[in-house]
């Protein structure tokens, strides 16, 4: 009878067991929130972190492939707010974000004004993508975020 009992839960552990593969996160699954970033730069410049002022840049990535990025500058009372679609490439491995800058009618600063409105298109290699952390990567830029 104890046999017959052990055999029996055996096998239902062993069928419960296969089921987890499903229950295992797609990398949509694992980029659709909103991540704080944590590191941003590239050859050319370091935004986060960035000495004596506290920035603070969030990426929401939404189900339907729309993204938001939005950078939160201490003192000033609305966030720069940038639009955009996102996609994978077929075996997803990399991470394409395309958005248009439009960043002097966003935030009035001399520094900003200087900048056109364009399209941009970046296409970053994931380089870790968990349920808590963010790391992409281009030839000119690398960007670590961690889930807000």
């Amino acid at each position: 009878m104890i046999v017959a009992i052990l055999a029996i839960t055996l096998t239902i552990v062993s069928f419960s067991s296969c089921n987890k593969d499903e229950d295992k996160l797609t990398k949509k699954d694992m980029l659709t929130t909103t991540w704080n970033i944590t590191s941003w730069y590239s050859d050319t410049f370091t935004l986060i972190p960035y000495p004596d002022f506290n920035l603070i840049i969030e990426l929401k990535f939404e189900n339907d492939g729309d993204f938001t990025f939005a950078l939160i500058i201490p003192g000033n009372p609305d966030p720069v707010i940038i639009n955009g679609t996102w996609a994978f490439n077929d075996d997803e491995t990399e991470l394409t974000l395309d958005f248009v800058l439009d960043l002097k009618s966003s935030l009035n600063l001399p520094l900003i004004n200087k900048f056109k409105s364009t399209d941009a298109e970046y296409t970053y290699d994931i380089i870790k993508l968990t349920e808590n952390e963010l790391h992409i990567e281009s030839a000119v830029e690398v960007i670590k975020a961690e889930k807000k």
